[in-house]
This record gives structure tokens, sequence and C-alpha cells, in this order.
């Protein structure tokens, strides 16, 4: 029987601030509920020009509006009418390593012809949603913790699909235990890197929202965005402990 990781929403989750068996379909899809968003990718990056511009992959930019507008959305949807600047500036740079992550997953599936369907990636985002509701009380709870917004969802469950479909590709078969599977998700990493690599594409990243270290980003100081604390007799925004 092929290996169907335990509690797919909680090593999800992990892997992303690293994105029983009834029939295969519901097997992958739980599985690839374990990988949303791998970060472990590997390239150079330095600072970005455009101010208005939290990073770029490529030709490929992230707005720093993006990155306001998702920090609001989850302090609404974590059920948190405002947000200290520490919780602030990591969902900002969670969202930034996030949408890195994405788009580099995304090249290298274009580059291997790995194609993930919207079906795929609805099975992944049902999957997600159905260990959250079992492990939280509160849905909150769940967004709170590991800040995957209701918009952010969908785009993470694609990119841990098409890295699935990646894994699976190389091992040429279904995984049948845990080491297997952790083994080829290792190594679809690699091959997305690769793939980064050989293509020339770069990463920048904006001072403000740290550095990218060739795998991941590593955070840099002070608070991104704007929240209600910030305005009135709050002054500035401090630093992030």
């Amino acid at each position: 029987m092929p290996y169907a990781p335990t509690q797919p929403a909680r090593r999800a989750l992990r892997t992303i601030t690293r994105v029983a068996v009834m029939s295969r379909t519901r097997v992958r899809a739980r599985r690839t509920a374990a990988v949303l968003a791998t970060a472990a990718l590997g390239l150079t990056g330095c600072g970005v020009g455009d101010a208005g511009a939290a990073a770029t992959v490529g030709d490929e930019t992230v707005p720093v509006t993006d990155v306001e507008d998702y920090v609001r959305d989850y302090a609404r949807q974590s059920g948190q009418d405002q947000l200290d600047h520490a919780t602030a500036t990591r969902a900002a740079q969670w969202l930034v390593q996030q949408r890195i992550t994405m788009e580099l997953v995304d090249r290298a599936a274009r580059e291997l012809d790995v194609r993930v369907t919207e079906a795929e990636t609805s099975r992944v985002v049902r999957a997600t949603r159905a260990q959250a509701q079992q492990q939280f009380p509160d849905y909150e709870q769940f967004v709170a913790q590991f800040f995957l917004t209701d918009e952010l969802l969908p785009q993470a469950a694609r990119a841990a699909a098409q890295q699935e479909k990646i894994a699976l590709e190389i091992l040429g078969r279904e995984p049948r235990t845990q080491e297997e599977y952790q083994q080829a998700q290792s190594e679809a990493a690699g091959r997305i890197r690769e793939v980064a690599e050989e293509s020339g594409l770069d990463v920048t990243v904006n001072p403000r929202y740290g550095r990218w270290d060739g795998q991941t980003l590593v955070p840099g100081g002070g608070a991104l965005v704007q929240t209600a604390q910030d305005t009135g007799a709050q002054g500035a925004p401090q630093p992030a402990p």
C-alpha cells in the first residue's frame, strides 16, 4: 500500500513555514496537502531597487501592495482586530517567502511539463481544510497559527500539487514508506533548484523584508506594514524582536 502521511495538515504547515487510502486520488490529495509551498529551494538573492516591489523572481514581481493586503486579510481571518508589530512583520515576511517559492515551483513545473488541474488543486484545498477542522476547534486558530488565508490557500495548494508531481516523476511510482516520501520531496526540491539555476532565474528581495540566502528568506528587522496600532499616538513601527 502506498505511504500516506499521518496528520497531513500539521505536516503541511510545518513544510509551509518550510505545501487509508480509499483511492489513489484521495491519498495523493492528502499527501500533497503535507507539502504545501515547500521552501527548500536554492538561489542567490540581493536587494530590490524598486521600492514598490517586495521581491522579484525573474520578471515576476511581488508588489508591496500585495503584502499589505495579505496582512490585513490575515488579521481579519485570524480573528485579530489589531496585529502587533512582531506578528505583522512575521506575516509579511511569510507571504514574501511563499510567493517566491510558488513562482520557483511553477517555473520548474512548466520546464518539466508537469501539469496540475484545478480539480487536483481543489482536492488539496479540501484535504487541508478537513484536517484543519479536525485539529482546531475554530478555523481562525488555523489561520492564526499557519498564516494560510482563504486567498492564499489555493495558491499554496497548487504549488504543493506541482511539487508532489515532480517528486512522483523522479521516484517513478507512489512512495511506499515515509523515508521514500521524504527522499522524493527532497529530490524534487533539488530539481526545482536546478531548473531555476540552469535558466539563470534571479531572486531579489526588498531589504525591508529580509534577504534570500540561496534557500529561504532570512528575515530582516522592522515592521513592514501599517496596522491599526500604527496610527494616532503609536508613533513609528518598532522592530520585531
